[in-house]
Parts: structure tokens; sequence; C-alpha cells
């Protein structure tokens, strides 16, 4: 069978991977010193979030005040309201 020219495969010069010869440095110190700080990003990001929530809790919380706090005010106009009324049915 035929090939195509420059299909021919080059001879390996050395027989060891590149990684192997190319780099001879221990990489568990940087992996270790990476999830180190890792972890602290991950600690200041949980404070950063409860403090987030904390946040919007209180935001929550109070709305909800000032949400209950309008409708009493509306209901005791009405009973004011309904008061005055049967006051005036009642005089008749």
């Amino acid at each position: 069978m035929l090939k195509a020219p420059g299909t021919n495969l080059l001879k390996l010069k050395y027989n060891k991977l590149l990684s192997n010869i190319g780099f001879k440095f221990n990489l568990r110190r940087y992996i270790v010193e990476r999830a180190a700080a890792s972890d602290a990003e991950v600690a200041a990001a949980g404070v950063r979030a409860a403090a987030a929530l904390e946040a919007a809790v209180r935001k929550t919380r109070a709305a909800a005040a000032a949400a209950a706090r309008t409708e009493l005010a509306a209901v005791r106009d009405q009973v004011t309201a309904l008061r005055d009324e049967y006051e005036a049915w009642t005089h008749l």
C-alpha cells in the first residue's frame, strides 16, 4: 500500500516524557500552598455570605415590621370608623 509523502514517523531521540525531563521541581509544595490559600478564601467568602444574609434578614424584618405597623394603623382607623358609626346609630 502506498503512503503519502511525509507520513514517516520521526525517530525518538529521548525515550522519556517531556514532563520528566524538563520539569524537575516539587509540585506538592505549590499545591499545598494553593490549597491553604483556597481554604482561607473559602472561609472569607463564608463570612461575607453570612454577613450579607444577616443584613438581608434584618432588612426583611424591618420591612415586615413596617408593613405590619401600616396594616395595624389601617385596622385601627377602620375600628374607629365603625365605633363612630355605631355610636351615631345608637344615639338616634
